[in-house]
Parts: C-alpha cells; sequence; structure tokens
C-alpha cells in the first residue's frame, strides 16, 4: 500500500496548479499512535525534589477510592502507560479498515480524542481529584524553593517565580500553577498527534449523515458515561466553592453541611490542611467554648497570616500531643504539612546561613533548635536536613554536617541538591582531615553539576594540592 497518493484533474490542471497530495487513511492515525508509544516513555511530571516520572510511573486515580491498596503490579497497569498503549492501539484499529472490527469504527476526529484521554485524564486528576498527590508535589516545592535560598550559588528559576511561603495547592489557580511549574514535555506529545488527526479531519471525505448521526450518539453516550464516573471530584469542588462563599458571609452552619458534603465526594480533601482550616472556622464560630483539631488549625493559621508564628506553633503543638483515636495513636499528614511549615517560617525569622561572618554563628544558634525539631516532626523533610548540615558546617560540627548530608542525598534525587550536599561532604572530610576523601567527594560534587552552577565545589577543588 502506498502511503501517499496524488489526486488530480486532467494533465493541463495538474500541470498549472500542482498536483494535490494527502496521506492514506492509515499513516497519520499509526504515526498518532507511535506518538503516544513514546509519550508513555518520556518524562511527564517532575518533582522539585528529584526524579522524573514518566507516565508508566504515575497511576491512574479517577476518585473511586478503593477499600484496600493496589498490590504493585496492578498500580502499574492502571498507570498512564497502560492508559497511552491502549489509546495507541485503538488508534491503529482505527485506521486499518480491513483489520478493526466493527465496535471500532470511527474518523481522525474519534482517533483524535483517544491521543486527547490520557492528557484529559492526567489534567483532572491533578486538578480535580488527588488531593494527596498535589499536596505532596507543594510540600516538595517549597522545601526546594527554601533549599535555594541557602545553596550559596544561582540555580535556574522556575516557570513562573514563586516565593516559598505562597505555594498553595488548595485552589485549582494554585493547582494549576503548580502543574505549569512541573510537567515535562512527554505531556505534549499526546496533544500533538490530536492536532494532527484533527487537522487531516478538515481533508477527509465527508461521512453520510446516517452515520454522523450514529456516530455522535455513540460520543454522547460515551460522554454521559464519563460524567457518571468522574463527576464526583468536580461536584465536590462546587461544594467546597459553595462552603467558601457561605464561610464570606457568616454562614458558618450551612458552610459546615457543604464541606461535609465535598469530603464526602472527594475523601482526598482530607489530606489538604486547608480543608481543615474551613472547617476549623465553621466550628471555631459555631463553638468557641470548644477545642477541636480543626478550630486550633484555623486559629493557627491567622497566627500565621499575622505574622504571630509562635502563636501558631503552639496551636499546632497543642494538636500534635494528642493524636486522636480515629487516627490510631498517628498524627494525620496535614497536621505534619502545618508544623513542617510553621517551624520553617520560625527558622527563616532568624536569616540563618546569611549576614557578616561575625553575627552569623549567632542566628545561625537561633534556627537550629527549630530544625532539629522540624527533623522530628519530619524526617523526611529535605529543608531541615539541608540547613542543618549546613549551619553544622559553619560551627565546625564536622561529624553533625555529615550525617545531615548523607540524610540529603538519600531523600532527594534532585542533582542540583545532591551536589551542593556532595560539596558539604567534602568539606566536612577536610575539616577532619581527611583530604583524599574529600578531593574525590569533590570530584562527584562536579559530576553532579553539568551545567557549571556549583562554584563553590570547583572552587575547593581549584584550591587543593
Amino acid at each position: 500500500m502506498r502511503a501517499m497518493e496524488i489526486i488530480g484533474g486532467d494533465w493541463h490542471a495538474g500541470q498549472a496548479q500542482g498536483p494535490r497530495v494527502r496521506l492514506t487513511p492509515s499513516i497519520v492515525p499509526t504515526m498518532a499512535a507511535c506518538m503516544l508509544l513514546a509519550a508513555s516513555l518520556l518524562p511527564w511530571l517532575d518533582d522539585p525534589l528529584g526524579g522524573h516520572n514518566n507516565a508508566w510511573q504515575l497511576p491512574i486515580n479517577i476518585g473511586w477510592q478503593l477499600p484496600v491498596a493496589l498490590p504493585a503490579v496492578l498500580s502499574f497497569i492502571c498507570s498512564y502507560g497502560m492508559l497511552c498503549l491502549c489509546c495507541a492501539a485503538c488508534c491503529l484499529l482505527l485506521g486499518w479498515p480491513n483489520n478493526k472490527p466493527k465496535l471500532l469504527t470511527g474518523s481522525y476526529f474519534t482517533a483524535g480524542l483517544f491521543c486527547l484521554l490520557p492528557v484529559a485524564f492526567f489534567l483532572l486528576q491533578y486538578l480535580c481529584i488527588d488531593m494527596q498527590a498535589i499536596n505532596s508535589l507543594a510540600q516538595h516545592q517549597v522545601q526546594w524553593l527554601l533549599v535555594s535560598r541557602h545553596i550559596g550559588y544561582s540555580l535556574p528559576s522556575l516557570r513562573i517565580p514563586a516565593a516559598p511561603f505562597t505555594v498553595d495547592a488548595s485552589t485549582i489557580q494554585g493547582r494549576f500553577i503548580l502543574l505549569v511549574q512541573q510537567v515535562s514535555y512527554g505531556l505534549l506529545l499526546p496533544c500533538l498527534s490530536a492536532g494532527g488527526l484533527f487537522a487531516c479531519k478538515r481533508h477527509a471525505q465527508p461521512r453520510p449523515v446516517g452515520k454522523q448521526s450514529r456516530r455522535y450518539g455513540r460520543l454522547i453516550v460515551g460522554a454521559a458515561l464519563l460524567l457518571i464516573v468522574l463527576g464526583r471530584a468536580p461536584t465536590a469542588m462546587l461544594c467546597e466553592h459553595e462552603a467558601r462563599n457561605l464561610l464570606a458571609a457568616g454562614n458558618y452552619a450551612s458552610a459546615l453541611g457543604w464541606l461535609d458534603a465535598a469530603l464526602f465526594l472527594n475523601p482526598s480533601l482530607n489530606q489538604l490542611s486547608s480543608y481543615h482550616i474551613e472547617r476549623g472556622q465553621s466550628l471555631y464560630y459555631l463553638h468557641g467554648d470548644e477545642r477541636s483539631d480543626d478550630s486550633r488549625t484555623y486559629l493557627a493559621y491567622t497566627y500565621r497570616q499575622q505574622n504571630d508564628d509562635l502563636g501558631a506553633y503552639q496551636e499546632l503543638l497543642a494538636i500534635w500531643q494528642s493524636p486522636t483515636a480515629d487516627t490510631k495513636g498517628t498524627r494525620p499528614s496535614w497536621v505534619m504539612d502545618e508544623m513542617s511549615l510553621t517551624l520553617a517560617k520560625l527558622t527563616e525569622f532568624t536569616h540563618p546561613l546569611s549576614g557578616p561572618p561575625l553575627l552569623r554563628p549567632i542566628d545561625d544558634d537561633s534556627a537550629l533548635p527549630w530544625l532539629e525539631l522540624l527533623s522530628q516532626i519530619d524526617p523526611t523533610n529535605v529543608y531541615g536536613r539541608y540547613t542543618a548540615g549546613r549551619i553544622q558546617y559553619d560551627l565546625h560540627n564536622y561529624t553533625m554536617s555529615i550525617a545531615q548530608m548523607n540524610a540529603v542525598i538519600r531523600l532527594s534525587g534532585n542533582t542540583n541538591l545532591q551536589s551542593s550536599a556532595y560539596t558539604y561532604l567534602a568539606l566536612s572530610a577536610g575539616g577532619q582531615g581527611k583530604y583524599s576523601d574529600e578531593r574525590n567527594l569533590l570530584f562527584k560534587a562536579v559530576a553532579l553539576d553539568p551545567d557549571y552552577h556549583n562554584n563553590t565545589a570547583r572552587e575547593a577543588l581549584s584550591g587543593l594540592h
């Protein structure tokens, strides 16, 4: 079968206008399927603390919670990589009329919709459904922005400039900005393949009216089914939006009902501290003489907005020291997020690792207790580990600095952060008199910095003999 055919009238018309070339019906869907397969292997989402997640590493979450966690094999199957593979197979079946079953009759438009399906599911999940995943991404970005303040040299800036304490995953606008910061180029290939199919649809032969009506009928039925399956989380967003309007109007009892409805429709809202702040506002004004975890979280948020970070910490400490029975003695993740954010603000208030060399130890000593407390509350907090390691190096506590920087390397896959951690591992080894280890570690730091950002490692390496 030839991939291209020449369409024209007589020889004179062809000579005057030139031959018109079009692709045969099979080549364009085949190219779209190949692009979908390539997209499944490329990075889709970059974690700020390191790691490029391709489509096979991102599980699909459509908002229906299962009573048990999926095994690793099923999580791999229920991933965007498998969705891309299925959509590529549908494109191939639609493009080869002799091989397709009657169930998959369609056109370039149908194939283009199949190409857009992974992107649409991805955006719906991270903007509306999976609050736990997007909140984790936001926490990692806050930690990275705080670390970049103290890394000692300039690094590539974000696509949209942001300050550490302004990252917000509680609104759809904030989640969209967060995705724009972290999405990778693998997400563009399905859009390009769909665009090519839609462009070819304009030059395709029109279908009979009867077939068009049947096709649109199937599309309407499919859209209705998708709305039923995927409509829970958007409905929960509408409920939460109505609750916010009622909170602004002072109707706290009705707002509490809408918040309960939102949680019923999307249980992952329970992972967001902003949801508990909204509930706490209602409970605080309805039952002012009682103190629940949510009302204390609302008070802590109010204190933090007024720059009373110590008052916010005291309210959160009361929650942390009294885990409720329904959490089986453990602390909820949203409490840890609020505590980590408050302790980070208390640390940054002392301006660690900055200022004149004579005054820096005083500020570092003031920040170190907050950093140690942050590491106890959240041992995986990279900001707390890195900043504590830098301060310990400045105070010549080389053994403690080495322990903290080793933890940074273990917790983060960000090459820029690892390069800086290896640099201070090397400098601490040099401070202990281990000059051979210092040189080897500096070579590792330079190898992780191909873009020549880490001037600290290169200057230290050039001074060794």
